[in-house]
């Protein structure tokens, strides 16, 4: 999340540009728009609403994405009530592998290892 967070910034600094840029074609403005739009639909509702408040209330740690985006999960996180907070860590969580009865996991069984 902390990744998406870094790049949805850095997606807005570039999107800032691209509108400014005469040079542009408003279909390349476009495409810049919907990449922006492609990683905000991946963050929860809960990051976003704290994600365009700080991006208006921070903008010192906004020159600083990897800073900015911690501190809008920490603000996130901070806010949220304890089942809200498992919501918010079980979102991205990566579910651990099953064991078949010969050791392998299931991925592996079908495939092979993965070396």
């Amino acid at each position: 999340m902390l990744e998406l967070l870094i790049r949805l910034n850095e997606m807005r600094c570039c999107y800032e540009r691209v509108e400014q840029n005469a040079q542009l074609t408003s279909g390349e403005k476009a495409a810049m728009c919907i990449h922006k739009q492609l990683v905000r639909e991946c963050l929860p509702p809960e990051v976003l609403k704290h994600y365009d408040r700080m991006k208006k209330t921070e903008r010192v740690l906004r020159a600083f994405p990897t800073i900015f985006a911690m501190a809008v999960l920490v603000s996130t996180y901070r806010s949220l009530t304890p089942t809200g907070r498992r919501k918010l860590a079980a979102h991205f969580a990566t579910p651990s592998p099953t064991h078949s009865l010969n050791g392998r996991t299931a991925d592996e069984s079908i495939d092979g290892p993965r070396w």
